[in-house]
């Protein structure tokens, strides 16, 4: 096995501030220490390596992004998953075909997921992790067809959606939320990180998105109310969009609680 010699007073530590605090990590020195010293990993320490909740990413130099690739290039990835998410190596799979043939069978889909005429009566009662896209452009409702998923490590497309309820276990999206047509977000309990854009631009309240910490793009919420729900956030990476008739108050401790220095209240159409 390569070791891989970086000198530690060279290296930056994964910096966590406030803002991004939302899940616990393992520090990329850790892991690196671990490699080098032949020391087997925890799920704790596989859970960082693979970044499954998605709040690596963005605060890794490259550096840290270079030792993670060569750390993952000598683990077997289906067994891995397998300790992640409890299961046996044969519930992870990559191949949509396998996923449609058996879908009650598999934990985890190391690939895209969509939701069309082909499939769209399939439920997947075991899936908790899609590792990459998860698109359902047609359907109005999720109804009980994830009822176990926990993380999309890319972006979710649900844009025709009108009720959250079937995704409570949803903890992390890696990418863009887009949940256009969305008017309740109790479903949402759990959904903590937004790694992109977040669009929700027809709530008129923002309730079940108490726990929301992390949006990394542009929050679309032309329609709420009050932010009262959101009094998770800790941090947003884009511009924000609101009501123009929102309660001021609510949005006035929003504002000073990111250190947003103006905002956009669009019109409602």
């Amino acid at each position: 096995m390569k070791r891989i010699e970086i000198p530690i007073t060279k290296r930056m530590e994964i910096s966590i501030t406030k803002r991004t605090n939302i899940f616990e990590i393992v520090p990329v020195n850790t892991l690196l220490h671990k490699f080098n010293n032949n020391i087997e990993l925890s799920k704790e320490d596989l859970i960082s390596l693979y970044d499954i909740y998605n709040v690596i990413r963005h605060n890794l130099t490259k550096e840290d992004k270079n030792i993670l690739s060569e750390i993952l290039s000598h683990r077997n990835i289906k067994n891995d998953m397998a300790m992640i998410f409890d299961c046996d190596p044969s519930s992870v799979t990559d191949s949509i075909d396998e996923l449609e043939a058996e879908p009650d069978k598999y934990v985890v889909l190391l690939n895209n997921l969509r939701i069309d005429d082909k499939n769209i009566d399939n439920v997947y009662p075991k899936l908790r992790y899609i590792s990459g896209n998860c698109e359902a452009p047609f359907i109005e409702e999720i109804n009980n067809r994830f009822p176990a998923l926990e993380s999309i490590g890319s972006h979710a497309s649900f844009r025709n959606i009108i009720t959250s309820e079937g995704l409570e276990n949803l903890r992390s999206i890696g990418g863009g939320a887009m949940f256009g047509s969305l008017l309740n977000a109790t479903g949402l309990v759990n959904l903590e990180y937004i790694g992109d854009f977040a669009l929700f631009n027809s709530l008129v309240d923002s309730q079940g998105l108490e726990n929301l910490k992390y949006i990394g793009g542009n929050a679309y919420f032309n329609r709420i109310n009050d932010t009262y729900g959101l009094q998770s956030l800790l941090y947003l990476g884009g511009e924000s969009f609101f009501n123009p008739s929102i309660n001021q108050t609510s949005l006035e401790a929003l504002r000073v609680r990111l250190n947003i220095d103006s905002y956009h209240r669009k019109k409602v159409k």
